[in-house]
C-alpha cells in the first residue's frame, strides 16, 4: 500500500481508492475500479510518461476488457474533475500529444507502507524539512512497538470480536460501494451539462427513450438493447411518463466478457430544452453477460 499527497490538498491510499482532503478528513471521494486503476498507474510513473498502449494493456486488456482512445480520454476527463474538486489545478495530469500521459512531479509525495492516520498539511510539512528528494518512510519506535504487543496480548479474541470485524468490513464496502456510484452520477451529471456532449439513442422502453454518450455501431446495438433490458429490469427503475433513460455499457460487455453497467433515469423539466429536475441512478460493477 501506497499513500500519495497531491499538491498539498488531497491524499490519495492507492489500497482503496478513495481521496481525502487534507483540510477535512471528512470530505473524501472513491473513485471507480477503472479510475483507480488509471491513476495508480500514473502515480506509480508519476513524472514519467506513460504511453497510451501500456495504459490500454494494463488498465482494460489484463482485465478482459475493451480499450479505446474515447475511453481513455473519458476516464482521464473524470480523474482530472475528481482531483479538481479537491482543488487540484487540472494541468495536475499532462497530456502527451499522440503518446500518452503524465502527473506533474512537482505536485506529488509518496509516502510507502504506512497504517499511520493520514498527515496534517503542517506535519507533512515537517517532513519535507528533513529531506526535499527522498521518499518519506513512517516507522515505529520501539515504544510503539512494545505497547502495541501488549495490546494485542491483552485483547481476548472470541466471536463478539469476530463479528464486529465482520460488521466492520461490510460497512468499509458498502460505503465504498455507494462513493462508486456518487462518482459515476458526478460525472454523468457533469457531461449532461456539457453544451457539447451529444446524446445517442439506444432504444425505447415503454414510452421512455433510451440514451448513450456514445455512438455504437450497428453490431452492437443489439446486443447492448437486450443487456440494458436486463439490466433495468434488476434495477427496478422503471419508465415514468416524462423521464428519459441514459445508460453507460462497458464495450467488452458486447464481447461476452465482463464490465460495467451504468444506468440513470432523469425527469424533464422542459423536453424543449431537456433540461432536467433530477435522475435516479444504479450501478454494476462488475456485471456478467454470462
Amino acid at each position: 500500500m501506497s499513500i500519495y499527497i497531491v499538491d498539498d490538498l488531497v491524499t490519495y491510499n492507492s489500497e482503496d481508492g478513495i481521496l481525502r482532503s487534507l483540510q477535512n478528513d471528512e470530505n473524501q471521494l472513491a473513485l471507480t475500479t477503472t479510475t483507480a486503476r488509471l491513476f495508480n498507474l500514473l502515480l506509480e510513473n508519476y513524472g514519467c510518461v506513460v504511453s497510451r498502449e501500456e495504459l490500454f494493456e494494463k488498465i482494460w486488456e489484463n482485465h478482459g476488457q475493451r480499450s479505446s482512445n474515447a475511453g481513455l480520454n473519458q476516464y482521464i476527463r473524470t480523474l482530472r474533475k475528481c482531483l479538481y474538486e479537491f482543488g487540484v489545478a487540472e494541468n495536475s495530469i499532462i497530456t502527451i500529444p499522440k503518446v500518452g500521459f503524465k502527473l506533474n512531479p512537482s505536485i506529488i509525495q509518496r509516502i510507502e507502507g504506512t497504517d499511520e492516520p493520514y498527515p496534517k498539511k503542517d506535519e507533512k510539512e515537517r517532513q519535507s524539512e528533513k529531506s526535499d528528494s527522498v521518499p518519506i518512510k513512517k516507522h515505529q519506535t520501539h515504544h510503539e512497538e512494545k505497547h502495541e504487543t501488549k495490546n494485542v496480548q491483552a485483547t481476548p479474541i472470541d466471536k463478539n470480536s469476530h463479528d464486529a470485524k465482520k460488521r466492520y468490513v461490510f460497512y468499509s464496502l458498502l460505503i465504498l460501494f455507494i462513493g462508486n456510484i456518487l462518482l459515476f452520477a458526478f460525472s454523468f451529471s457533469n457531461q449532461i451539462k456539457s453544451e457539447t456532449v451529444h446524446s445517442y439513442l439506444l432504444t425505447t422502453i415503454d414510452s421512455c427513450r433510451v440514451y448513450t454518450l456514445h455512438p455504437n455501431s450497428e453490431q452492437a446495438i443489439p446486443i447492448k438493447k437486450k443487456i440494458f433490458e436486463t439490466a433495468i429490469t434488476k434495477s427496478k427503475l422503471r419508465c415514468i411518463t416524462g423521464t428519459e433513460f441514459y445508460t453507460y455499457i462497458d464495450d467488452s460487455l458486447v464481447f461476452g466478457r465482463i464490465g460495467d453497467i451504468f444506468i440513470a433515469r432523469c425527469t424533464l423539466r422542459d423536453a424543449s430544452t431537456n433540461q432536467f429536475i433530477a435522475c435516479d441512478s444504479s450501478y454494476y460493477s462488475p456485471w456478467d453477460t454470462k
